[in-house]
């Protein structure tokens, strides 16, 4: 069988990733094409996402993809949840989009809330409310940037608006869409009932399927980069969903976690659950691969940890991650950080934040750069731990082992108190989950591979796994 090349490309909110995947009929090969700077950017009182680098580094991906191996088949995209461009009735582009980190939305909760009590508002969408979400973000388009709601035709998320930049084709994908509270997860489809409420027209396209063909690059790009007949594929556009995709989890008694700036916690369900309980508990509905149910709690994860980073760098300290791990392990320091509390508003010195955390609690406070990285390593290994065990009591299910894929992934420090605090064994290797998924989705719709089941024995046959 000849080789198939495709091209994943994974935007992440503290950077993004261009990896060539190349499939020989029995495992599957990656090769890093680059790296794709993708960190927001504050302009006067906004913070935006600088679109047009996200989209030049996406060229550059696609020429060096040209380059290094002549064919590419598929070019898959995804990046974060809820974020979109805004587009005129001539296919412009309006504005670059506001990042989810852009406070503006705070100033919507008492609207939002008096309309819909995030209870209420939970058990129409399947979403744990949050004012970063998409249905805030639309509401702030409304409020702070008028001209631009006037004038706006169709609504785009990243990985779309960039797709439509690709190929000149409008589309949605659903494990976007249902991220946003204006999705229905009972009926798989938006909610109209919500739109209506707070006067926003829908103005995204209709939703498609997570492994479908969206279309050739136009002329254009091609001529630009050197590209041939790569088809543009929609695969699960939402990181999270794709890197599910790599995992073993359709398996019952296997716990999936996406370990990255967040971590996403849970199992694939045949339909949502919208109880009490599990709003009391922060567990969400999202659309996973075929439309199942992505019966996930997000928390906040490695973000924290990469603030510190930014922080020593500025000391003039450059980190060494194998360093960190080795000192950690060896102080034995067994402190942790409270991720219940919202550390994303905190301002000045995140370590010092962190050590003041540790106070508050009367536990002992990190006195270097290796009890820090135990200290918040240490807090999201419990988290973990408290989220598998809500997890289980929610769904009656009994867990054997975690799957856990994501930057975490590399760290046997945190995979090891992870395995130590829940009991559990801790499956891990695979620190490009979502390339690895977003390859999958693409080798599928281009008929490739069969199916999930298919793709389960390839990711065995084609990666080390470690177990903790």
């Amino acid at each position: 069988m000849k080789t198939v090349n495709v091209l994943a490309v994974d935007y992440g909110a503290g950077g993004g990733k261009a990896v060539l995947a190349s499939f020989d009929g029995d495992r599957l090969a990656f090769e890093e094409v680059c790296r794709i700077e993708s960190t927001p950017c504050r302009v006067l009182s906004g913070v935006y996402w600088n679109i047009l680098g996200l989209f030049d580094g996406l060229k550059t991906a696609v020429g060096r993809a040209v380059k290094s191996r002549g064919a590419v088949a598929g070019l898959g995209i995804d990046a974060w949840a809820t974020d979109f461009g805004v587009l005129d009735s001539q296919g412009n582009l309006l504005a670059n989009p506001h990042s989810y980190l852009d406070d503006r939305t705070l100033a919507l909760t008492d609207e939002v809330y008096g309309a819909y009590p995030p209870y209420e508002l939970f058990r129409k969408t399947g979403i744990e409310p949050h004012f970063r979400f998409g249905l805030f973000q639309y509401l702030a388009l409304k409020r702070f940037d008028r001209d631009v709601f006037e004038k706006a035709k169709t609504m785009l998320f990243i990985p779309n608006l960039l797709g439509y930049f690709c190929t000149g084709e409008h589309s949605c994908e659903a494990t976007q869409a249902s991220t946003t509270l204006l999705y229905d997860p009972l009926g798989r489809q938006w909610c109209p009932e919500i739109f209506d409420m707070f006067g926003l027209p829908n103005l995204f396209p209709a939703l498609n399927s997570s492994a479908s063909v969206l279309g050739p690059l136009t002329p254009a790009f091609r001529e630009e980069t050197g590209a041939g007949e790569i088809q543009v594929i929609n695969i699960p556009q939402h990181d999270s969903a794709a890197a599910m995709l790599s995992s073993s989890v359709s398996n019952r008694d296997t716990v999936f976690i996406s370990s990255g700036s967040w971590s996403i916690i849970g199992v694939y369900m045949d339909k949502p659950i919208v109880t009490r309980d599990v709003f009391e508990k922060k567990f969400n509905n999202q659309i996973g691969y075929g439309n199942r149910i992505m019966f996930v709690r997000n928390v906040l994860g490695l973000w924290i940890l990469q603030q510190c980073v930014r922080e020593w760098r500025r000391e003039g300290y450059e980190v060494d991650y194998d360093e960190l791990e080795r000192t950690a392990e060896s102080s034995g320091f067994d402190g942790w950080i409270d991720l219940d509390k919202d550390w994303m508003t905190v301002k000045g010195s995140i370590c010092e934040r962190i050590a003041g955390d540790c106070v508050e609690r009367g536990l002992p406070a990190p006195k270097d750069r290796a009890q820090t990285y135990a200290c918040v390593l240490g807090g999201l290994a419990r988290m973990y731990r408290q989220v598998i065990s809500d997890l289980s009591a929610i769904t009656g299910l009994s867990f054997k082992r975690i799957h856990m894929v994501g930057g975490g992934a590399r760290s046997a420090y945190l995979c090891g108190r992870t395995a130590a605090e829940t009991g559990l064994e801790v499956v891990a290797g695979l620190d490009e989950g979502t390339s690895v998924g977003n390859a999958i989705a693409q080798l599928i719709a281009l008929r490739e591979i069969k199916d999930e089941g298919e793709a389960v024995g390839l990711v065995k046959n084609s990666f080390a796994i470690k177990q903790y």
